[in-house]
């Protein structure tokens, strides 16, 4: 699925609607590194130059190759890098007339003379002749193996070459043995026997999902002029929106009912929330704990927290800490974008019980409640 997105987002964009721009970068800039590969987990574009405004053109023709490719309009380049049915014989589509012409007389020739007639002929001049029959058969045989559907596909005819040395079939089964429900457990490249099995319309699906900004990184490094390449990739990012066309339905995308310019909240980042116990034994000397209640609170321009010591006794007390963040009251205004808002929060809780039986012993009981969470 992904190995045949990434060969096919580079067949053509909708600013740069050429057959193949990535070949034409690699023969007409001055790029240093231009490629483009499919790991199990992701999928990168790197590119890079010597030179400032040579890398501007080739950021500029991958964003809008990644974003806006020309795969929803042609299904031409889903079937030529992914896979499609045709002939078997297809190299040689001009000596098919011949083959039917070479059928057609073999099969003249045998309703004239007999078998028996043909291996006299043959005994005779002291050669080994091949039967009539037997060349009509042939003929025919090779007319009807012209005539079959045969698999095709630029990633369909990689990965059968990739995949026909044990060493790398071996790898797959220990991978996939090693990590059976992670992404690392399957062949990134994808297998041959389940391309085929892949429609267009899945394949346009994959890409909406999963070729969208904010399931993206991009990384910039070395002596760049930053401030156009960064108004650049602001222009691409503003301009990404989920494509429609023939793999939806009536050409619109899964929200078509929501207003575009309404601001919606999509999660970027989200951690669970998290509750873990534990505890822990020292045989350190330890001060006092003391009696008396105590505490502290800190209160920031983004986030306050506090802690507070309730003793319960002469050798045991509970420790209890809490922080809360609440950037977005103050900050909300510098994180909003023309059709974007950006939200971030965290909290978290800990409770320790501490008791200590002897001056040297003590024992910690820690509880810790949690979540983090930015949209």
């Amino acid at each position: 699925m992904f190995h045949i997105l990434e060969h096919s987002v580079l067949c053509g964009s909708k600013k740069y609607p050429v057959k193949e721009p990535f070949v034409n970068l690699l023969k007409t800039s001055m790029q240093t590194f231009l490629n483009a590969m499919t790991f199990p987990d992701k999928t990168m574009y790197p590119v890079a130059s010597t030179n400032d405004q040579d890398l501007l053109n080739l950021t500029d023709v991958y964003l809008d190759a990644v974003f806006h490719p020309a795969i929803y309009e042609k299904e031409t380049i889903f079937q030529q890098e992914g896979w499609h049915y045709e002939r078997a014989g297809t190299a040689a589509d001009a000596s098919a007339t011949a083959d039917t012409g070479a059928l057609e007389a073999a099969d003249a020739e045998a309703a004239e003379e007999t078998e028996d007639a043909a291996t006299e002929r043959a005994e005779a001049s002291g050669e080994n002749a091949v039967p009539a029959s037997d060349a009509a058969a042939s003929a025919r045989d090779t007319a009807q193996a012209a005539s079959q559907l045969a698999i095709n596909g630029v990633v369909y005819n990689e990965m059968k070459g990739a995949l026909s040395e044990p060493e790398e079939m071996l790898c797959d089964l220990i991978n996939a043995g090693l990590f059976p429900d992670s992404p690392y457990g399957f062949e990134s490249g994808g297998l041959p026997s389940d391309i085929p099995n892949l429609t267009y319309e899945q394949f346009l699906n994959e890409h909406r999902r999963h070729y969208r900004p904010d399931n993206s990184y991009i990384i910039l490094y070395g002596d760049i002029d930053l401030l156009p390449m960064l108004t650049l990739i602001d222009q691409h990012l503003c301009t990404a929106q989920p494509e429609s066309g023939a793999g939806s339905e009536n050409g619109k995308s899964g929200s078509d009912n929501a207003d575009d310019t309404a601001l919606q909240a999509r999660t970027i980042a989200h951690q669970k929330p998290v509750i873990s116990l534990g505890g822990t034994l020292s045989m350190q000397p330890h001060a006092a704990a003391g009696d008396s209640l105590s505490g502290r609170l800190t209160v920031g321009l983004m986030s306050s927290q506090g802690n507070l010591r309730l003793p319960l006794g002469p050798r045991m007390g509970l420790l209890l800490s809490a922080r809360l963040c609440y950037m977005n009251l103050l900050y909300g205004s510098y994180l909003r974008g023309e059709h974007s808002q950006m939200r971030y929060d965290f909290n978290d809780f800990n409770a320790t019980f501490y008791f200590n039986p002897h001056p040297r012993h003590r024992l910690d009981l820690e509880l810790y409640a949690g979540t983090d969470r930015g949209e």
